[in-house]
């Protein structure tokens, strides 16, 4: 996603939970932002933490406001810099070389369901390369793969209310048991599914487990009243 060269920059806010990486020279940035504007290229509220490649503190800028100038350079506006044994400083505006503009996090925030079918493995390689979340997408992945099950569970639903004749009475009662059905499996293996998305739900759980347990339902149903 970012060009390479020899700093890595990663962006932790509260508009996301995920981390975002990108290459600049001898140091690594952990940034922290309370509001981002992607119209604007602005981000509020800002706090960089700022450490060497061992993995050293080395000083840490709290700052009202960020504006992204270019891809390569932030314009940071009212903030304090604090170093390890000084006393903190104050600053109206300072520049500083960060590799990130808007367009790469907008980019990389997108959500999987924007993201083409067949393009989605190269994207959660690249997110997980960049050292972004990517349950969500992983979930979605398999939440395209159940389409199958969902459509056998439609059929052997369909095949439950129409295998034996009934008066039109009893046939408009199966219509409407048919959608109650219906409409119960979606908003089941859709809760289940934002369960996983949101906690640690195992991802077969989250995504596999409501077709499937429908489709065994149905299925022993179905032998049911075939046979009798």
């Amino acid at each position: 996603f970012f060009s390479s060269r020899r700093r890595h920059t990663r962006l932790v806010s509260d508009w996301s939970s995920d981390v975002c990486s990108s290459d600049l020279d001898d140091f690594e940035y952990v940034i922290n932002a309370q509001h981002y504007s992607f119209e604007n290229n602005t981000l509020k509220n800002v706090k960089i933490f700022k450490f060497s490649q061992e993995n050293k503190f080395l000083e840490r800028i709290d700052v009202q406001n960020v504006k992204m100038l270019d891809k390569k350079l932030w314009e940071l506006t009212k903030g304090t810099k604090l170093e390890i044994n000084k006393p903190p400083k104050l600053f109206d505006v300072e520049n500083i070389a960060i590799n990130l503009d808007a367009e790469k996090i907008e980019k990389n925030f997108r959500p999987p369901e924007t993201v083409g079918f067949w393009r989605l493995n190269d994207y959660i390689r690249n997110l997980e390369s960049s050292g972004f979340a990517i349950k969500k997408h992983i979930i979605y992945k398999n939440y395209l793969f159940s389409f199958p099950l969902i459509l056998i569970s439609m059929v052997l639903l369909g095949c439950s209310l129409s295998i034996k004749r009934e008066r039109i009475k009893k046939n408009v009662l199966k219509i409407l048991y048919g959608l109650i059905v219906g409409m119960l499996f979606h908003f089941s293996s859709d809760l289940v599914k934002t369960f996983g998305q949101s906690s640690d739900l195992n991802i077969f759980l989250s995504v596999w487990a409501a077709p499937l347990i429908f489709n065994f339902l149905l299925l022993s149903s179905l032998i049911h009243l075939e046979d009798g």
